[in-house]
């Protein structure tokens, strides 16, 4: 009785995550397979590190032969033979430049291979027309050959699931600016905080990372144009404590030299002849090794683009993959940029296009009368106020930020 209803629990279970799989996978069927793949890499890991361990056989070249295969075997999991024949291919020549353990070792997973590639054009031939989605649970996972697999499947959909669902946000601590976020900044985003000279951009994000390193939390400063102990004054004169930071390990201060990144960029653009996908981040060391921070402000972009007054190209180049390596961090990045005038703000900048969030602070003046102030231009996947808001600075603190009050009042 007690098996019948576990088993009534993981048909209703498996259901639920099928009709979930309809949404976050491109075909009905390929979430089990991906994870039966998945399940399948997890199984040889163990083996793969026991062979590195014994084998007499170069690491480089061990790693090449084992990066093939799973990605071989990843073609066949997303149903794409003709790829996968062109990794087997690969290895086939590989085994003819081969000897000894290397060579046993790549006929054996050629062959693996290579089975897996006749096998799944025999199922592709035999598939019936129904539509494995109409099908019972069951009967999906018998005729996939899943249903050992199917409870950790059903583990790993559901966590993938609630991350999709569920995206965890962070505050910046910057009094009166986190009420005009609905529920606050996305995790993992990347923020633009752009403004004239002097308009309070770089207050805001020293206020922000202290806030966050007094918190706990691992923030990393990287400066284009200060020293190290300029910002450590900097950030003391806002009551801030980054001395204590540092000690405790919340806080890492990177200077890098925009011009030296510049001709690094530039000399690697020519030498792979304009392409796009040039690879900075062998040239560039972002975060400092064994610090994995939370948050990260560059400042600024304006430096770095002074650096690259030759060639606007190599400059794009260098904030497109800027942003791209700052997300696989998965750190809540904040990148300041200086615009030189009202008018310039918002008129499609690459670094806009790019940013999840654009701040923007202005330097108003009506008459003889100046007021600061400042507006969430844009924000991605949560809601926020849309109004130009009044702050002020001040002393031993930093901004105070007046959501409800208008400018000029």
């Amino acid at each position: 009785m007690e098996s019948a209803k576990k088993e009534v629990k993981a048909v209703e279970k498996a259901r639920a995550i099928l009709a979930a799989g309809k949404k976050l996978f491109s075909t009905k069927v390929n979430s089990f397979r991906l994870l039966k793949k998945a399940a399948d890499v997890q199984e040889k890991k163990p083996e793969d590190v026991k062979l590195a361990a014994q084998a007499n056989m170069p690491d480089e070249e061990l790693t090449k032969i084992i990066t093939l295969y799973d990605s071989g075997m990843r073609l066949i999991s997303e149903g794409k033979s003709s790829e996968a024949g062109s990794v087997y291919k690969q290895l086939a020549s590989l085994y003819r430049q081969s000897t000894g353990d290397l060579k046993k070792e790549i006929y054996s997973r050629a062959t693996k291979l290579h089975a897996e590639i006749t096998k799944n054009a025999a199922v592709k031939k035999k598939e019936p027309e129904t539509d494995l989605i109409d099908l019972p649970v069951k009967e999906i996972l018998t005729r996939l050959n899943l249903v050992d697999y199917s409870s950790p499947y059903i583990a790993v959909e559901e966590e993938i699931i609630s991350e999709k669902t569920v995206r965890k946000k962070i505050m910046t601590g910057v009094p009166g600016f986190d009420s005009m976020i609905s529920e606050g900044i996305p995790v993992g985003s990347s923020i633009l905080v752009s403004g004239g000279p002097g308009s309070g951009k770089t207050t805001f994000c020293i206020q922000m990372l202290g806030w966050s390193a007094k918190q706990g939390e691992k923030c990393l400063f990287m400066t284009f144009e200060e020293s190290e102990e300029e910002l450590i004054e900097h950030m003391e004169s806002y009551g801030l404590n980054p001395r204590r930071y540092l000690a405790e390990g919340t806080l890492a201060i990177q200077r890098q030299d925009p011009f030296k990144i510049s001709r690094m960029i530039e000399a690697l653009l020519a030498h792979e002849r304009g392409e796009l996908l040039i690879d900075i981040e062998s040239i560039l060391d972002i975060v400092p090794k064994g610090f994995k921070p939370d948050r990260v402000v560059i400042d600024s972009l304006s430096a770095i683009s002074s650096a690259f007054s030759e060639s606007s190209t190599a400059y794009r180049i260098y904030v497109n993959q800027l942003v791209d390596l700052l997300k696989k961090t998965g750190a809540t990045s904040f990148l300041i940029s200086e615009v030189q005038g009202i008018e310039n703000i918002g008129h499609g900048l690459v670094e806009e296009f790019l940013a999840d969030g654009v701040i923007v602070f202005y330097n108003l003046q009506k008459g003889s009368i100046k007021q600061n102030a400042l507006e969430i231009l844009k924000m991605r996947a949560v809601g926020h106020e849309k109004k130009i808001v009044p702050f002020e600075f001040v002393k031993d603190t930093g901004i105070i930020v007046y959501p409800l009050e208008k400018i000029f009042m």
